[in-house]
């Protein structure tokens, strides 16, 4: 049930009314203390760490509206970052900004952007990059700077190279797809045709290798022993870049300077930089699922204690 949590202490009450055991009913009762500690302690801890630690570096941020259910509209303020003692890279929402659904224009955000960044005593000078859609409230005329660059994000480059290519796709795929339907439609017949799918499967089996095998791969064996030579290559997919890093980044001279300063910024300032946008959109994923799934109305500042549990799960630490 999707309960307002304003509501819930009402309903509380009801339950007590109309329950056949008073007692246990009546002793029941429900508070804050949870809330509290999570929005006015935990969230603010995380919050400042978050703060301590751009208020030194430099980062990348992460700038996206968004509504919820009750038609209110949330700018995020979204950061990515090199934690200056362990070196990793981490991505973490700082605050979530309330602005006016009726007014939200390039200038509206931005201000509001700017009272935040002075708020929490952030130099604008730490910002190195800025991610975010294609929208001309985004991005305005500054697109044609000619000293701005912008990258597309992957994900949605991605795309449309899978929307471009399904239009090359040859005849023979629809028939691929075909075949799985009129499969699928075996098993959910009231008497399943057992008997004629070892045929149909054989005749699978021969539409894929003639039409998506070349000619020198039909061979079973060299097909197993393809897939054997991707399994032992599979550790090059976990190969972290803080083994060559090392060098840079923790060598110093005898006084404890960094001893390559110059290049330990840049090599900072480049991870630093945005890859694509997965990570907003997760975020956004756990907003709606508090605001919209779990209650559908919420204080700005509870939402905002979302920031806690994004920094767990950052942490990889359990949460309930």
């Amino acid at each position: 049930m999707n309960i307002p949590h304003q509501n819930a202490n009402k309903i509380l009450s009801f339950f007590q009314h109309i329950g056949k055991d008073f007692h246990v009913l009546r002793s029941m009762k429900m508070g804050t203390k949870c809330k509290n500690v999570i929005t006015n302690v935990l969230s603010k801890i995380e919050t400042k760490h978050v703060v301590d630690n751009i208020q030194n570096t430099k980062f990348s941020i992460f700038i996206d509206e968004t509504f919820d259910i009750c038609n209110e509209k949330w700018m995020t303020f979204q950061v990515r970052y090199l934690d200056p003692e362990t070196l990793d890279t981490h991505t973490q929402l700082v605050v979530l900004i309330n602005i006016d659904a009726k007014d939200s224009s390039a200038e509206k955000l931005f201000n509001a952007f700017k009272k935040e960044m002075y708020k929490l005593q952030i130099s604008f000078l730490n910002i190195i990059s800025l991610l975010c859609d294609n929208a001309s409230v985004m991005i305005r005329k500054h697109v044609s700077k000619p000293r701005l660059l912008t990258f597309p994000c992957p994900c949605h480059s991605a795309a449309l190279a899978a929307h471009a290519a399904s239009d090359k796709i040859p005849e023979v795929c629809d028939q691929f797809i075909n075949f799985f339907n009129q499969f699928n439609a075996y098993f959910h017949a009231s008497q399943t045709r057992i008997h004629v799918l070892h045929s149909k499967c054989l005749q699978f089996l021969y539409n894929i290798c003639r039409n998506f095998l070349k000619e020198n791969q039909k061979n079973l064996y060299e097909r197993k022993e393809s897939c054997e030579s991707v399994g032992r290559n599979k550790y090059l997919n976990k190969l972290k870049m803080h083994e060559h890093e090392d060098v840079v980044t923790t060598v110093r001279r005898p006084n404890k300077v960094t001893k390559y300063s110059n290049l330990t910024n840049l090599l900072n300032a480049v991870r630093s930089l945005p890859n694509s946008n997965a990570d907003p959109e997760r975020m956004f994923s756990l907003l709606s699922n508090v605001k919209n799934k779990k209650r559908n109305k919420l204080s700005s500042t509870t939402v905002n204690a979302c920031v806690f549990k994004l920094a767990l799960k950052e942490r990889e630490e359990k949460h309930t």
